[in-house]
């Protein structure tokens, strides 16, 4: 980068403006664009996108993928990319919660984020809630 221009993205950052990653990839879900930075096809890698983008494929080139997955589940899988925890999912209008995750164990497996599909299948064991003692009742001895 040269130092013209990184002193634009510096000034650029300092006045609060929001600025393009440096190389920006594009998925294409039946029709629908998202934009994934680098840092985001790293994550949870190796993968589909690292292998579309960072790899010799032609996708590399024009930085741009097509797919016919689900444009409903992908911001979910942008989100784990992003390092988010996407659990529990919300509601969905066309499908039921256990559809909807089994649709992003597909989406999981089909991408090759394998974190993300090992989260799925074993999820986390949630700590045990015990009532605080000033909760329980008292009872006076005889």
């Amino acid at each position: 980068m040269s130092t013209d221009s990184a002193t634009k993205r510096q000034r650029a950052d300092e006045e609060g403006n929001a600025l393009l990653p440096a190389k920006a990839f594009t998925v294409v879900l039946r029709g629908t664009a998202f934009t994934l930075s680098r840092e985001e096809c790293e994550f949870d890698s190796p993968n589909y996108f690292t292998a579309c983008f960072l790899t010799g494929f032609s996708e590399s080139e024009s930085c741009v993928t097509y797919t016919n997955r689900s444009p409903v589940l992908f911001p979910h899988i942008q989100d784990w990319l992003c390092g988010y925890d996407v659990f529990p999912l919300p509601p969905f209008a066309n499908m039921s919660p256990a559809v909807a995750l089994s649709n992003l164990l597909k989406d999981a497996q089909y991408f090759g984020l394998t974190q993300l599909e090992d989260r799925i299948t074993n999820p986390p064991i949630p700590p045990l809630s015990l009532p605080c003692p000033s909760a329980l009742p008292t009872y006076d001895m005889i």
